[in-house]
């Protein structure tokens, strides 16, 4: 027979992955500039770090990307954990004189605690488009 107990761990791991508190890196800070390559379609340097290493020392997940794009062009970022795994990528277009924040969603899979993360960006133009980004995560004690 199955009893109430037997769930305990699995309702108490529900609610702290629901629970846990929003946090966005970098934290009361400017967001990190995100530079493309000089030729279209291809990902530029990595960035300055969004979360260094070691600054985190719980099990992350990333949920929301906040993004401004600086340049008319066509995007596509990602995010890079380590010195080299991209974790996710997402793509936006920014087609006026105006530069404009937006959230995008997404999620990644539990990233190890003291895992440093930074951005790279390509865009359809290449040569010079730029981006700002901060990323909204929780943790998973």
């Amino acid at each position: 027979m199955v009893q109430c107990s037997d769930f305990t761990p699995t309702i108490k791991t529900i609610n702290t992955h629901l629970m846990s508190q929003q946090l966005v890196r970098p934290d009361l800070a400017a967001a990190i500039v995100v530079t493309d390559h000089a030729n279209p379609w291809e990902y530029g340097a990595l960035s300055n770090d969004i979360v260094p290493a070691s600054s985190i020392t719980d099990r992350f997940m990333i949920h929301y990307i906040d993004v401004t794009a600086n340049n008319n062009d066509e995007y596509q970022l990602a995010l890079v954990a380590g010195a080299s795994t991209i974790i996710c990528e997402v793509t936006f277009t920014r087609a006026g004189v105006q530069n404009i924040s937006f959230p995008q969603d997404v999620t990644t899979e539990m990233i190890a605690a003291n895992t440093q993360i930074r951005a790279k960006v390509a865009t359809s133009a290449g040569g010079g488009s730029t981006c700002d980004v901060k990323i909204a995560l929780h943790t998973h004690p």
